[in-house]
């Protein structure tokens, strides 16, 4: 049986542990926190979405899919909703797919997971500093207390997000030391500032929205927030991790409207109004904004307004756009995309194909998803395989 050495208690690492425990392989795993799963207990705002039930899981994974494709087949999202039924961990299914714990806290995702590392030795407080590396072969680690020799070496210490829990990038830092590619990384899930920046933060609403890039356009319906910096809500963090900067944003106000409805509705329903009265299915901050792009006085009445202004007024209705300018700051983002080049890993063990006995897990690679528990579910299967799969 062979020693494995696995840096960080993260899930992909917790997870690569308990595999390779179940090999009966001598497991040491080193978490640099007094407590392991330090940002799973922050996952979901406290009640963690462990995974997702859905049967096009690849179809939601935004950076390469293809790596994961024979990963999952060695453990899938179902077979993670089974590992918790297994150990005696209820869970419920929400809208969209979305698994969580019945009893809604993270803490009962690490009190299973916690549990089967029955017999893992478990290093506390023990930041490792550096792999060792000797003739293109991973043999040990160095630690801030000591070094450790071993048969395997697992790298799952974490992306750059939710810094205040460990993931500070240290893995990055010991894959370039030894030459291990990597993907230049930003933040993932995350908000997104505007070049335009007028008087609407803390207005929400549904709408429909195209996002035109370089390359593509991406479409989609959802709540966006407006904000200080630009732009947010739920719709919006899903898009974060598909856009290429710079990129513009276009809007429907009213997205089960066609223009010539709207034009209609305001000629008929709003003819002896002014204009900001006429168009208030739309919050009042929002229409004196929309007033303001369409050059149209909000006090003028409905029917002062010529057809060409008229016009003008459904098309911003339509058609409200925003300058992307980037992402906000990689620690405020919810996932690190990114880190470890998927070229350098072999996708059925995710071993390094040039360091040998040294093998990924979790965020540190370059492959993330959606949200809804596709990137815990990452962590899960990346970690699994790492962990089962040592000679």
């Amino acid at each position: 049986m062979a020693t494995v050495l696995i840096i960080g208690g993260g899930p992909a690492g917790m997870m690569a542990a308990y595999a390779a425990q179940k090999n009966h392989h001598t497991v040491h795993l080193f978490e640099k926190n007094e407590q392991l799963g330090k940002k799973l207990l922050c996952t979901g705002h406290g009640r963690c979405n462990v995974t997702n039930r859905s049967a096009d899981f690849l179809s939601h994974i935004v950076s390469n899919p293809k790596f994961l494709y024979s990963a999952l087949h060695t453990f899938s999202n179902q077979d993670m909703m089974r590992f918790l039924e297994q150990h005696h961990c209820p869970w419920i299914e929400e809208d969209q797919g979305r698994i969580f714990p019945k009893s809604q806290k993270a803490r009962s995702i690490l009190d299973v997971m916690t549990s089967v590392l029955s017999t893992v030795s478990i290093h506390y407080n023990e930041p490792v500093r550096h792999l060792i590396v000797e003739k293109d072969t991973c043999i040990g680690i160095a630690t801030t207390k000591q070094n450790y020799y071993g048969d395997c070496v697992i790298l799952a210490t974490g992306g750059l997000t939710f810094r205040q829990t460990g993931s500070t990038g240290d893995g990055f830092r010991m894959a370039q030391e030894i030459g291990i590619p990597i993907i230049p990384c930003r933040g993932g899930l995350v908000s997104l500032e505007t070049k335009e920046h007028y008087d609407l933060q803390g207005i929400s609403l549904p709408v429909s929205f195209a996002i035109a890039q370089k390359k593509r356009t991406y479409k989609d319906t959802g709540e966006i927030l407006f904000t200080h910096f630009g732009l947010s809500g739920p719709a919006i963090i899903n898009a974060s991790s598909s856009i290429q900067f710079p990129a513009t944003l276009t809007m429907q106000l009213l997205p089960n409207r066609e223009a010539h409805e709207i034009d209609h509705l305001l000629t008929n329903r709003a003819r002896n109004k002014d204009v900001l009265s006429a168009i208030d299915f739309l919050p009042k901050r929002l229409g004196k904004v929309i007033c303001m792009q369409a050059k149209i006085d909000p006090k003028k009445k409905m029917h002062d307004l010529t057809k060409k202004e008229r016009h003008h007024l459904v098309e911003q209705i339509q058609s409200f756009s925003f300058a992307l300018i980037q992402p906000r700051p990689i620690n405020q983002a919810m996932i690190t995309q990114g880190g470890i080049s998927t070229k350098a890993i072999d996708a059925k063990t995710m071993t390094s194909k040039t360091i040998k006995h040294l093998k990924f897990a979790g965020e540190v690679i370059d492959v993330d998803g959606q949200t809804g528990g596709y990137n815990l579910q990452i962590a899960w299967t990346t970690g699994f395989v790492a962990g089962s799969t040592i000679d």
